[in-house]
């Protein structure tokens, strides 16, 4: 795979490509740089040289630089809408962006997942239907459901959770209530045991959820909330046990899309079923 990038300003190569592809070991872009896999200019370079806003950058990534790494994929996509799986140390805004805007130069994100969340991410590429799908999301018109890991085994097997959150946006943090509070707004998060089992002597639970409202970090906060964080949370869980573990990043995965009662130019995706 061939993915082309643009410079916007003066930055030396490998601290370029090592912005843009966060998600790939440093170690791994000098191994293609040093191989001649990567291009400025439609020239072969092998040097760390310093780039001019601009430069176009081409590397090659092979299907794996190593057993561990994986790229941004494509799961999906028409003249509308793209859903892409997204790996971790990965954002939407910059990351995920810039890897395939030259493929789909209009592509605008409808949604976010955390830097370390991965699985399904929806962007549009025109803006009506971008306004559609916010519309759409806003009305819970689209179903998102996420699957996890977390500490313990949960005494119901099945539940609605109820709470309050509230958001510190300066912090990148946010506080959970379960009774209401100013400042706080409400989140309902359902979820359902998929299975049980144990790693290291410690109760582990896999979850099916599904966050009927959308807020910050909601579902990390909220099942931290309720003594059961997810595996690898290194904000809200349980930093003993996940260095006990060896765990660096949240178990947290975006499985599924289902579009539900769309309008206009997007009737069409009524029932469908996206799936990472």
């Amino acid at each position: 795979m061939k993915k082309k990038f643009i410079s916007k300003k003066e930055v030396s190569l490998l601290e370029f490509l090592k912005e843009n592809l966060a998600f790939i070991p440093i170690a791994s872009i000098k191994k293609q740089l040093s191989l001649g896999e990567i291009k400025v200019n439609s020239k072969k370079e092998k040097r760390n040289i310093l780039l001019k806003n601009g430069d176009e950058i081409e590397i090659f990534l092979p299907k794996a630089l190593s057993k561990n790494e994986t790229y941004p994929k494509v799961i999906y996509a028409d003249e509308n809408i793209l859903a892409v799986d997204k790996p971790k140390l990965c954002d939407v805004e910059n990351h995920l962006v810039n890897f395939f805007v030259m493929d789909y130069p209009s592509l605008m994100p409808i949604h976010r997942l955390d830097t370390n969340t991965t699985g399904i991410v929806l962007f549009a590429l025109n803006e009506s239907a971008y306004h559609e799908l916010l519309k759409a999301f806003k009305e819970k018109r689209v179903q998102k459901i996420y699957e996890a890991k977390v500490f313990g085994h949960l005494k119901q097997k099945k539940a609605t959770l109820n709470g309050y959150l509230k958001k510190d946006a300066q912090n990148s943090f946010v506080k959970i209530s379960s009774n209401p509070k100013s400042d706080y707004k409400e989140i309902i998060t359902e979820y359902e045991v998929l299975e049980e089992f144990e790693i290291k002597g410690e109760k582990i639970t896999c979850l099916k959820l599904s966050p009927i409202t959308g807020r910050t970090h909601q579902l990390r906060a909220h099942l931290a909330h309720i003594g059961h964080p997810i595996l690898g949370d290194m904000k809200y869980g349980n930093s003993s046990l996940n260095k006990q573990l060896s765990l660096k990043y949240q178990q947290l995965r975006a499985v599924s899309i289902t579009f539900f009662e769309m309008e206009s130019s997007l009737k069409y995706l009524n029932n469908l079923l996206i799936s990472a």
